[in-house]
């Protein structure tokens, strides 16, 4: 990209970075570190001579989208445990998310 002076790099993370849950903190900070990965290759793309380069930085983050992601989900076998600490906290967030998935595009 730089030898032809021109190119774009396309970076998907998602909505999700932006509103973070309980529960989540492993995907969450995977989509922020996408995040600044992006961010910290626009900056050694910019031009520190008069030729910019000519490359752009897009990050896409998308909202709910109906995909089969939540299903495959394995939590660990602790956290199935009705003793486990944050069981309530996890089965909550499950259905408000199934809530969520049943209404996105």
């Amino acid at each position: 990209m730089k030898k032809q002076m021109s190119g774009t790099i396309v970076n998907l993370s998602s909505g999700l970075r932006r509103f973070d849950i309980a529960a989540r903190s492993a995907y969450a900070s995977s989509k922020f570190a996408v995040e600044g990965l992006s961010e910290s290759i626009s900056f050694e793309l910019e031009p520190f001579e008069l030729e910019p380069f000519g490359i752009r930085i897009i990050m896409v983050e998308p909202g709910v989208i109906k995909t089969n992601f939540i299903k495959s989900v394995v939590l660990a076998k602790k956290s199935n445990d009705r003793n486990f600490p944050y069981i309530q906290l996890i089965k909550s967030i499950e259905r408000r998310i199934e809530n969520l998935v049943k209404n996105a595009t």
